[in-house]
């Protein structure tokens, strides 16, 4: 695509500005010649072409705000964007300055180390990872929209989900930041499309695989990510692509003990690589914890867990904070209203809407198997990671992780195909 042929003759560009200096000039020309092979792609490509409108906003929003974020202080507050580098992105940008130093440090796990990888080619520049976290947000959208065009639901509603993961706020204030949470995205994408194709017994077995390689390709910038290995693992004993039918059936039973045998090895194997950030919250107990984090912390509304019992009790309101907050009782400026408003509800919209589509179509609609596979994906996914966060903004950076499957149930939930218990001895008039 001629979007991969202008990435890399941007990078070409920007490498050569070590022996000139001025990396920022290179930068923007690079950025120029992206969006040009970016247009020309979405504008040839059939599959493409029918969602350029969606594609071009998107793609305006989230290069607005990546000037934005380098260039202003951030005067709006909007939410997760930083303006001056500051906590998070100051210290992945720092960690990763340090790896083309030869300085080793654990700080967010892969996400630095290829950063200091590119760094060392190209040279050092905050607008030049920005984008490179940018084109991958890019990217991600890119297979999203490949993900929908393949699935049996009218146009309509492939652009409906398209809009909403093009222009969701939240989504696109993490496009446009020095956060390893675009990168994660990307490969959960990647691996829900071959998940996906694995349910509509598209490609067998070697679907199945690689949604499971690319899940395990996200756990190397943050360990619970793997999680979705897990879920795979699960839906794969209580589902038979080949009869579109949830049923237990021996060779799917093996096939996934193969697949958790697999898991377990990397586990143990290369769990410091895969899963560092579980381990080290495991080691601590953090999954228990009420610490107080900050001004967004919800910990008090979530209570002490540390015993089993208490768990149980607590498993529910964890989830619901963890899902859709800030609560109105939590807002503290503009940017929580927009998170509540363009994150919290519209998940709440789309597990309500999941959940009607299921309740109504007939069981042997192929989209409602599907969703009712996104949706135990999603929900066990969130069920764990809120035993790890007590703070709205790491909550809604989290969440946002698995926004494909959001915009994918929203998708697929959009069509009304009602139940119709018709009489056989109904008359027709």
């Amino acid at each position: 695509m001629m979007m991969f042929f202008s990435l890399l003759l941007g990078a070409c560009l920007v490498a050569m500005s070590e022996m000139t200096g001025h990396i920022d000039i290179y930068v923007m020309l690079a950025i120029l010649l992206f969006s040009g092979g970016f247009f020309f792609d979405i504008s040839r490509r059939p599959s493409y072409r029918k969602y350029s409108v969606p594609l071009a906003l998107g793609y305006f929003f989230r290069i607005g705000l990546l000037f934005y974020d380098v260039y202003t202080n951030n005067p709006l507050r909007l939410p997760l964007v930083g303006g001056a580098l500051s906590s998070d992105p100051l210290r992945f940008y720092n960690a990763a300055i340090g790896y083309t130093q030869g300085i080793q440090t654990s700080y967010g796990g892969f996400f630095p180390r290829m950063l200091g990888a590119i760094f060392s080619v190209t040279g050092i520049s905050r607008l030049w990872a920005e984008f490179i976290v940018f084109i991958f947000s890019i990217f991600t959208i890119l297979v999203f929209v490949k993900i929908v065009d393949g699935l049996e639901v009218p146009i309509a509603y492939r652009k409906k989900g398209t809009y909403l993961i093009c222009l969701l706020p939240n989504f696109a204030f993490l496009s446009a930041v020095l956060r390893r949470e675009t990168v994660i995205t990307f490969f959960i994408a990647l691996s829900v499309k071959y998940f996906v194709e694995w349910l509509r017994d598209n490609g067998g077995n070697k679907s199945f695989v690689l949604a499971f390689v690319f899940a395990l390709s996200a756990s190397l910038f943050h360990g619970a990510t793997g999680l979705i290995a897990i879920a795979y693992i699960f839906i794969r004993i209580i589902y038979s692509p080949t009869r579109k039918s949830f049923i237990l059936e021996a060779k799917n039973i093996l096939g996934a003990l193969v697949f958790a045998a697999l898991f377990m090895f990397v586990y143990a194997r290369f769990g410091t690589v895969f899963f560092g950030k579980i381990e080290s919250k495991l080691s601590a107990g953090v999954y228990s914890s009420v610490r107080d984090a900050g001004g967004s912390s919800y910990a008090r509304y979530v209570g002490d867990a540390r015993t089993p019992v208490r768990m149980l009790i607590y498993a529910i309101p964890r989830f619901m904070y963890f899902m859709f907050s800030p609560f109105p009782w939590q807002w503290r400026g503009l940017g929580d209203i927009i998170t509540f408003i363009f994150s919290s509800c519209v998940y709440l919209y789309i597990i309500l809407t999941t959940l009607r589509y299921i309740r109504l179509t007939p069981k042997d609609d192929e989209n409602r198997k599907i969703l009712i596979a996104l949706l135990v994906i999603t929900l066990l996914c969130a069920a764990v990671f809120s035993w790890g966060v007590t703070n709205t903004g790491t909550a809604t950076r989290h969440r946002d992780k698995f926004i494909v499957l959001f915009a994918l149930m929203y998708t697929l939930s959009q069509e009304k195909r009602i139940r119709i218990n018709v009489s056989p001895n109904s008359r027709r008039f």
